[in-house]
């Protein structure tokens, strides 16, 4: 049977210029194909899902970035319009790259502040994490700092005891939960988090990443919601 060569074992042993430069186009692009699709969300897995997606953008920015030196390094297409083919290719790709860098930034934000949220009430039969190990831990999330900001003196001397308590009971984690709730400061990162998937969102809404990829990243944002 006839065995087509893949992109992985091309060379550049050709006399041809043309079918050499679109070999080497062929390399640059590779590593961009192999990143794959976007990962899912895991809702009992929020830490790894999140890693996950840092991974993929950074590894797929990273491949678009290779591909732009490695293109730049070719130099034009050996063709009629060259250069201005050439310049297509890399406005596209670079195009693409910071897209996807756009979306990712306030995305992969909305991810921490959720999980913070989910931290502090989530409920342990869906995330698989102690109810309380947020608080017992005393993390110092944005949700803590905004709460410290609004607290009266009686709240703030309530986080000041409880928050980071090695003992800490469920009734004071309650506690907690209520200074958390009645400051406003849950009430203000939902907002960010909304705030934060609708710049997400306007990215796609460019059209700039292709359909496919597009569609998973919005389920993908989807399932990043205010609990």
């Amino acid at each position: 049977s006839t065995e087509f060569p893949t992109p992985s074992r091309l060379d550049f042993s050709t006399s041809d210029p043309a079918v050499a430069w679109s070999e080497r186009l062929c390399r640059a692009l590779l590593p961009v194909a192999r990143a794959g699709s976007p990962p899912s969300l895991d809702a009992h897995d929020l830490d790894g899902s999140r890693q996950r997606f840092h991974t993929y953008l950074h590894d797929h920015v990273n491949a678009l970035n290779a591909a732009l030196t490695d293109i730049a390094a070719a130099g034009p297409a050996p063709v009629d319009n060259g250069p201005q083919a050439d310049q297509v290719l890399v406005t596209t790709l670079s195009t693409l790259r910071d897209a996807l860098a756009a979306f990712g930034a306030p995305l992969g934000e909305a991810f921490q502040l959720h999980d913070d949220l989910i931290g502090a009430f989530g409920d342990p039969n869906v995330t698989g994490k102690d109810a309380d190990g947020d608080l017992r831990e005393g993390k110092q999330t944005l949700l803590v700092a905004l709460a410290r900001k609004a607290a009266t003196r009686e709240q703030r001397a309530t986080l000041d005891e409880l928050l980071g308590a090695e003992d800490l009971t469920p009734v004071g984690a309650e506690r907690l939960r209520a200074v958390l709730r009645d400051t406003g400061a849950v009430d203000e990162v939902r907002d960010t988090i909304s705030s934060l998937l609708a710049q997400a969102r306007a990215v796609l809404d460019t059209g700039v990443i292709p359909s496919g990829p597009a569609a998973a990243f919005v389920s993908l944002a989807a399932d990043v919601v205010p609990i």
